[in-house]
């Protein structure tokens, strides 16, 4: 039984609290056409709100009137433009070389853009910015893919240092609130979220690969995150989904101690879950460093403390 699965009677207590860390597979070389690392970046964390915002495109473009048939158009091309990213990425994700395979080529067929809204520039400016927005960061990501599709091997998977990779930036969502919207522009608005949170679901495979194959030796860019963790071990929810047993390195940065410790650890449990549509992943940390161990207990400690101390005003 992982000795996270029955509160704090075990040997350590846990904690909640919010934490920088980087979890990275032991990974063997050339065992596959691209180098992959066995974390599944496509969980259903990801699939299934995927599927639940293109229904949900699906319904609102129907309550589109105005523009009727250059934003029917428009939602189909972004379709076709997320679904073949999204299977670039699944292939990536699973260690196939996706240039070496025949529909690669296909992808010169489709342009990525978005054909028909330069008509509205003169009907709707508004409408036609935040369109090319959408359509300029499609652009942007797509060409960031191919990069890393060109430049891989069995032994690196490419990505290139840019902020992007790390983080999506929502910038229609951004610009909507900078603006005063009429009633009229409020279908479109609605719609233009929807497609920006798909898009931004869509690339999470991308950018969470990138963060775990580029931010090994980068604390200051690791985002913190809210874990359950004690001396053996942490656990926490996220999109990707770590196999049973799977080895990694295991990396916690102390911020009031400004260190980082690191231990070997072990996948224990992974799990789906349903109310907070995450997957759940219990790790233990295995012999430990006594100074490391040390370290973190009396990190543990000094937050326990702090937050009792804020609790009594």
């Amino acid at each position: 039984m992982s000795r996270f699965t029955r509160n704090n009677s075990r040997r350590y207590f846990r904690h909640n609290m919010d934490i920088r860390y980087y979890i990275f597979p032991k990974i063997s070389f050339g065992k596959s056409e691209i180098l992959t690392n066995g974390i599944d970046y496509f969980s259903r964390p990801i699939e299934e709100p995927v599927l639940e915002l293109k229904n949900q495109i699906l319904k609102e473009l129907e309550t589109i009137t105005a523009h009727k048939n250059t934003i029917t158009k428009t939602v189909s091309e972004f379709n076709l433009s997320v679904d073949m990213m999204m299977n670039f990425l699944r292939l990536l994700n699973v260690g196939i070389d996706v240039k070496e395979k025949r529909f690669w080529e296909n992808r010169k067929r489709h342009n990525f853009r978005f054909s028909e809204i330069d008509a509205l520039y003169s009907q709707d400016e508004t409408l036609y910015q935040w369109l090319k927005s959408l359509e300029t960061k499609i652009l942007f990501y797509y060409e960031l893919i191919e990069n890393t599709i060109s430049q891989s091997s069995p032994t690196r998977l490419h990505f290139k240092d840019l902020p992007e990779c790390f983080h999506f930036k929502f910038d229609i969502a951004l610009q909507v609130q900078r603006t005063q919207l009429t009633r009229a522009q409020q279908p479109f608005v609605k719609l233009l979220l929807t497609m920006e949170k798909l898009l931004s679901f869509a690339l999470r495979p991308y950018i969470n690969m990138a963060s775990d194959y580029r931010l090994f030796n980068r604390a200051e860019q690791w985002k913190p995150h809210e874990i359950n963790i004690s001396a053996c071990g942490l656990s926490f929810y996220d999109t990707r989904e770590y196999p049973n047993m799977m080895n990694v390195d295991i990396k916690i940065y102390l911020d009031s101690f400004n260190e980082i410790i690191e231990f070997d650890g072990k996948v224990v449990r992974t799990r789906f879950d349903h109310k907070r549509q995450m997957q759940l992943t219990e790790f233990d940390f295995y012999f430990p460093l006594p100074q490391y161990q040390s370290d973190l207990m009396s990190y543990l400690q000094v937050n326990e403390t702090q937050l009792a101390m804020g609790a009594w005003g």
